[in-house]
């Protein structure tokens, strides 16, 4: 199951928009296909689109159902990821989750985060195309600060929840953060593939991109080996 902020909804993979906003693929469309392995990714969607993102399968219901429609699917839910946002809703699902789904089957995800208004913009998607360029250094500074302080406030967040299990200050490269068998929280090697362009002559290269498949492989093994033992709620 894909828990997020459906303010999250359109944000892109770095490493394949190359300024092109019709042919960006979204975040949740690559971690989709990376977990299909495990079966199908359902989300609950968001009621106000007028058609339906591509990626996760999703479930229209009324906003006062939106909490029983994810306790519904966590019974037969053999993972969760949760996409690390800063909406009360996120901060809700991720304890909800914590009290009732075992740990070894949880996953969370850090990604960089350009603005709404940026992201959506296809004058500046054609204006970066046109300049040869993906994205500007001061536009991968202020996502990668954006996703520290979205880590920032999930780690003094799950300190309160979990003050017993430690985590670093910072992500680095980290993009994943699981569970590992005796319950510690465990930072999953990031595999990248691509190095995006950045600067005016294009000759500085930042690390943005992630290899979904390879760097979720750890998890994915973890998962199938739980699947043979039921589902994954905590009794009562």
């Amino acid at each position: 199951m894909l828990l997020r902020s459906f303010a999250d909804e359109t944000i892109y993979d770095p490493s394949m928009n190359f300024g092109l906003h019709f042919v960006r693929t979204r975040y949740e469309e690559n971690l989709c296909n990376a977990l299909r392995q495990l079966g199908p990714v359902i989300a609950i969607g968001n009621p106000s689109e007028k058609l339906p993102q591509t990626g996760a399968a999703r479930l229209y219901v009324r906003d006062s159902e939106w909490k029983k429609a994810v306790d519904f699917f966590l019974h037969y839910a053999d993972a969760v990821l949760v996409i690390i946002g800063r909406s009360p809703g996120v901060w809700w699902e991720i304890e909800y989750v914590l009290n009732h789904v075992q740990s070894q089957r949880i996953l969370y995800f850090f990604p960089y985060v350009e603005g709404k208004k940026v992201r959506e913009s296809i004058l500046r998607a054609f204006w970066l195309l046109a300049r040869g360029r993906s994205f500007t250094r001061r536009r991968l500074k202020e996502m990668k600060e954006e996703r520290e302080q979205r880590y920032e406030l999930f780690r003094r967040r799950l300190s309160e929840l979990l003050p017993q299990v430690p985590l670093p200050e910072s992500l680095g490269d980290t993009y994943f953060i699981d569970f590992d068998p005796t319950g510690g929280l465990r930072m999953l090697p990031t595999k990248s593939s691509v190095l995006l362009p950045v600067g005016r002559s294009g000759r500085e290269m930042k690390m943005v991109s992630v290899n979904m498949k390879k760097s979720l492989r750890p998890f994915i093994e973890k998962v199938k080996l739980l699947q043979s033992k039921g589902n994954g709620l905590l009794p009562e």
